[in-house]
């Protein structure tokens, strides 16, 4: 499954997505940050510091932008300026099922 749609939702907090199955994702921004793969990320939850990221400013876990740098992935850009938080659609798919 890709997404048909990407919409940034209620001033970055939150992700909208239309799926080709004209299914929705509704992806809270808080909820898609602590989910970030980077090794940044990883290290801070590998340490036991998964609070830490709901925790940072607001506008860490405020979207700034959403690209697609493949046909399989999502790259979210975070308004502190966070830039390396790619998700695979297959991730979201099971992580945020659509309803």
């Amino acid at each position: 499954m890709y997404p048909k749609e990407i919409d940034i939702i209620n001033e970055g907090n939150g992700l909208r997505i239309l799926w080709n199955d004209n299914r929705v994702s509704m992806i809270p921004a808080r909820e898609l940050r602590n989910a970030c793969g980077c090794v940044e990320c990883q290290s801070m939850r590998s340490k036991g510091n998964r609070l830490s990221l709901a925790l940072l400013r607001d506008s860490a876990n405020r979207i700034r932008s959403v690209d697609l740098p493949s046909s399989s992935k999502l790259l979210v850009t975070w308004r502190d300026g966070h830039n390396r938080s790619f998700y695979s659609f297959s991730n979201v798919l099971e992580t945020f099922p659509p309803n």
